[in-house]
């Protein structure tokens, strides 16, 4: 079989999945440009990575050893890379400081004294080749040769960290998607460190299964949020008052006071503005046990699970505080609880929420001394 068919035949599903997840990416670089650009390098790399252990393969049969050494340099220097490719992805704030990429600079300097073939100290700080009668035999060096899965492992704990704190413990189906993918990477990583001449495509094909799993969770997430605030939308909530029945404890519905005064004097841009200072206000203020919701135009609902009523009388406050010190904008806010779910069905919260809502509502227009029919 000539080197072409050979890696063709080694590389189908990755190539197979490859092709799937690019076309599924240019189908969204305008409407999610960031992950589908992300998860584009993320399948190069994989790409990248199958090629030269495809060369270095070839070069092992022919005793190459410069070529050899060379092309397992980059591939140590680029498996970490996909990994930290990964971070960007988890990162909802897109941004990654500086001092995170340093250990990818380490990285690439810690294997070149590998490129010294021709210095024993040197060449066995981290990985060299033996010539055999079959072709040349891959040997680790110290425990310096670890230090990809090292930087790996670290990388792939951040992700992890990250998107479990984005996810702030809730839905717990998103969170079991998360770890799934984590899984797979680490179980490569290892199964590559152990077998360190078998199984040397392994991390290939898991990275562009992982990119693909990844990048379809964030599409079915992104399709539960409302597009303005980030926010859950209305479909999630029904969903999640049928599933967290037994275990919500009060409904906090709010109310924007004044959105169509500022559509009609300042434009919908600014009224959309209003609506995503709102959302980013109750978001900060909702701790790990409250689901935030955008039920359409102004209003937004929170479920809140397993907490007394002290904790959701401070939480309807801090979120008016916050709001009057970052902004200019109002909201109306209610509240039904009960200690337990017998006490009450659901839908005697809402009302009591909603209830409660309309005379906080009542209160602002009558101190405010605003016409609440222009508002």
């Amino acid at each position: 079989m000539n080197p072409y068919s050979e890696f063709f035949v080694n590389n189908f599903a990755l190539l197979c999945i490859s092709i799937g997840l690019i076309f599924i990416s240019v189908q969204n670089l305008k409407t999610r440009r960031f992950e589908s650009i992300i998860s584009l390098i993320i399948i190069s790399l994989a790409i990248i990575l199958a090629v030269l252990t495809h060369f270095e393969k070839i070069f092992r049969g022919q005793q190459n050893i410069i070529g050899a050494t060379v092309v397992s340099y980059f591939a140590y220097c680029f498996r970490p890379i996909v990994i930290f490719m990964f971070v960007r992805l988890a990162d909802k704030k897109r941004h990654v400081i500086f001092w995170f990429r340093i250990p990818l600079i380490i990285n690439s300097i810690v294997y070149l004294p590998s490129l010294f073939i021709n210095v024993d100290w040197l060449k066995n700080l981290v990985y060299y080749y033996v010539a055999g009668e079959n072709g040349l035999t891959f040997m680790r060096g110290t425990v310096l040769c670890y230090f990809c899965h090292f930087i790996s492992g670290l990388y792939l704990i951040y992700a992890l960290w990250i998107s479990l704190k984005r996810l702030r413990g809730k839905h717990y189906g998103d969170s079991i998607a998360i770890l799934v993918c984590a899984f797979f990477a680490v179980t490569a990583v290892a199964t590559e460190s152990v077998f360190a001449n078998k199984y040397i495509s392994i991390l290939n094909v898991t990275i562009a299964v992982s990119a693909l799993f990844y990048y379809l969770y964030l599409f079915v997430e992104y399709t539960r949020t409302d597009a303005l605030t980030g926010l859950f939308d209305r479909r999630s909530y029904y969903a999640d008052l049928e599933k967290l029945d037994k275990n919500i404890t009060a409904v906090v519905v709010i109310d924007m006071n004044g959105l169509k005064y500022i559509n009609d004097n300042f434009g919908h841009l600014e009224g959309d503005n209003a609506l995503k200072s709102i959302a980013e206000a109750i978001e900060k203020s909702a701790g790990k046990n409250d689901y935030v919701y955008r039920l359409g135009g102004d209003e937004f609902t929170i479920l809140i699970i397993n907490e007394n009523e002290e904790y959701v009388k401070t939480l309807c406050l801090e979120i008016k505080e916050r709001l009057a010190k970052s902004s200019t904008y109002h909201v109306s806010i209610g509240y039904g609880y009960r200690e337990k779910a017998t006490d009450c069905d659901v839908e005697e919260l809402i009302r009591q929420a909603e209830k409660d809502m309309y005379i906080d509502k009542a209160n602002f227009y009558k101190d405010s001394n605003m016409e609440r029919r222009h508002q």
